[in-house]
């Protein structure tokens, strides 16, 4: 099967299964062919090809808002796991301040005030650093600050800083759990993100084939419920023909004409079912907010896969690799640790060391104090620590609490997935033996009534049955027929169920995923 890439902006990153026979959109999609305004002479148009199963599929996948919506999801996991990853990057800051201190104290002995004091600062910084990803906080730094002063005769005293700030958490902090708690919180927020929309995609792909199958189950019932009626109508006619020629009771004719209307009643049921399958299809299929729900849809026969190879062992093993659900509950286990690592940093006590070592300089101007760093006579250093314990730490220990908590649960959910997933690949199983059985009894008593009612109705013309035999053979027939439609369908659905229990959905139909 060819696979190509599917341009609609609802489908962005989706490739999917070119449809083997594809028809133009418009006529597939709707089941109608465009009126045609050509002389009398040119050919009539040609009637539109039904709509395939992998077509359907394909305008699924291209079409649903379900799939559109959740592509979102993935862009946004990885633009959140960008922003976490950038708490590392450096940050250039620079900072200035200008102050203005005067003040005249007043003496109380003396009764009176000190001459006015004025004292001007002007400081400037600037500073790159950040963050290691084991706690470290690094800045390099350089500054300059011009104190002037009433006693300096307010002249310019210029006073430089160069060199390198740094802190070193201990405790709260300290590590790489501690600080890639965020990055990998977004790294596994992103892969749930990722699983959710291949979910949604399998998802899709399932409803798409259960509806498909379930449309022409009410295709072929509409159209088995007007072939009885025409049945039952011809009986009708011959009954009253034989009654007006005597060779018949008027009784046959009452019995024919209450089926008659019994039938007329099936057939109205069976088209308003015929047109909720329809419309459930069209919600799967077009992207219109208001889809031409009065438009028939065309679909042709599905194909019928034979019944695959199954081996329980080899396909739990596979369920669990492929598995959306699966990765999602992994992922949240990992999202859960993360959790707790921070947790666990955030509840111990703050003990960070601190340290900065550079050159001073000073002058008159800013160049002098500058070039005076610069000669590094006058190294400066300064190391310390600071503690900060919170009391009785009721914060932290309820956090890491909560964090345990969510892990534990986290992994609960992991196991009862694991049983959830054996419970359905072994009932996917069973289904698709089931109904495999299903249709082959459904069409040997398909075979059957059909048989049956040719020669009930041999026996009718030659006086040896009644009309009341007859109805009920055609009843039987009919009853014969719906089952195995039903059958045929609930065994393509089986297939499509299976796939989608034991992760196959998008191998199945060639359906490739983009990050």
């Amino acid at each position: 099967m060819r696979v190509y890439r599917v341009h609609s902006p609802l489908a962005r990153g989706l490739q999917i299964p070119h449809p083997r026979h594809a028809s133009p959109p418009v006529c597939v999609t709707l089941g109608f062919a465009l009126p045609a305004f050509a002389a009398p002479s040119d050919p009539a148009p040609a009637e539109p090809a039904p709509l395939t199963l992998d077509a359907a599929i394909a305008q699924a996948l291209a079409n649903n808002f379900t799939i559109a919506s959740a592509r979102f999801e993935p862009q946004i996991a990885r633009a959140r796991q960008l922003s976490a990853a950038g708490a590392f990057d450096p940050v250039l800051s620079a900072s200035f301040y200008r102050s203005d201190d005067r003040s005249a104290p007043f003496k109380p002995l003396l009764g009176q005030r000190d001459d006015l004091s004025i004292e001007k600062a002007d400081t400037f910084e600037v500073a790159l650093g950040g963050k290691l990803p084991f706690g470290l906080q690094y800045a390099l730094v350089g500054n300059s600050e011009n104190a002037r002063t009433s006693y300096g005769l307010l002249n310019n005293n210029y006073t430089t800083f160069g060199g390198l700030r740094l802190t070193q958490p201990l405790l709260r902090g300290f590590g790489f759990g501690a600080n890639l708690a965020g990055v990998r919180l977004a790294r596994a927020q992103r892969g749930l993100a990722q699983a959710s929309y291949h979910q949604a995609v399998v998802d899709t792909i399932t409803r798409t084939v259960a509806a498909y199958n379930n449309l022409y189950y009410a295709q072929q019932s509409y159209q088995n419920a007007q072939r009885s009626k025409r049945l039952a109508d011809d009986l009708l006619r011959e009954n009253r023909r034989r009654v007006e020629v005597g060779s018949m009771a008027p009784a046959d004719v009452t019995i024919a004409a209450a089926r008659v209307a019994r039938i007329d009643d099936g057939v109205i049921q069976y088209e308003r079912g015929l047109a909720d399958a329809r419309n459930q299809m069209l919600t799967l299929l077009t992207a219109d907010t208001r889809p031409a729900t009065d438009q028939p849809l065309l679909i042709a026969p599905p194909p019928i896969a034979p019944p695959p190879v199954l081996d329980r062992a080899a396909d739990l093993a596979r369920a669990y690799e492929r598995r959306p659900d699966y990765r999602m509950a992994q992922e949240s286990i990992r999202r859960a640790q993360a959790g707790l690592a921070d947790s666990r940093s955030a509840a111990l006590p703050q003990v960070d060391l601190k340290g900065s070592y550079g050159y001073n300089g000073s002058g008159r101007s800013l160049d002098a104090a500058y070039h005076n760093t610069r000669a590094r006579n006058t190294p400066a250093w300064t190391a310390g620590a600071e503690v900060s314990i919170p009391l009785p730490m009721r914060d932290g220990r309820g956090r890491v609490l909560a964090s345990r908590l969510t892990l534990a649960q986290a992994r609960t959910e992991l196991s009862r997935l694991e049983q959830q997933i054996a419970v359905e690949v072994a009932n996917a199983a069973g289904q698709i033996d089931a109904t495999a059985r299903r249709v082959e009894a459904t069409r040997r008593a398909r075979n059957l009534a059909d048989e049956s009612l040719v020669a009930e109705q041999k026996r009718l013309q030659v006086g040896q049955s009644d009309t009341f035999t007859v109805l009920q053979f055609q009843d039987l027939l009919s009853s014969a027929e719906q089952a195995e439609f039903r059958a045929v369908a609930d065994y393509s659905i089986a297939l499509a169920e299976y796939d989608r229990a034991v992760g196959a959905t998008l191998a199945r139909h060639a359906v490739t995923l983009e990050d």
